[in-house]
């Protein structure tokens, strides 16, 4: 067996396995959506997390703009 049937053996293998594992959690699933609904104290730590991301990249932006700015002059 050269190289190359190695390769193409070993792609099939790998997708055969990977619609054996998808077939395996639909099935397990029973047709159901498997992605949890947000409950509102996660909802409300996401508007908490993200108004304080927005600082941090506020400032971040801000930095790299002026560090970018003095490297120019």
């Amino acid at each position: 067996m050269n190289r190359i049937e190695y390769k193409k053996k070993y792609f099939l293998f790998l997708r055969d396995r990977r619609r054996r594992i998808l077939k395996r959690i639909t099935r397990n699933a029973g047709g159901r959506d498997m992605t949890p609904s947000p409950t509102s104290e996660a909802v409300e730590d996401e508007q908490l997390i993200s108004s304080s991301t927005m600082e941090k990249v506020a400032a971040t932006k801000n930095y790299i703009k002026n560090h970018y700015n003095k490297r120019l002059v």
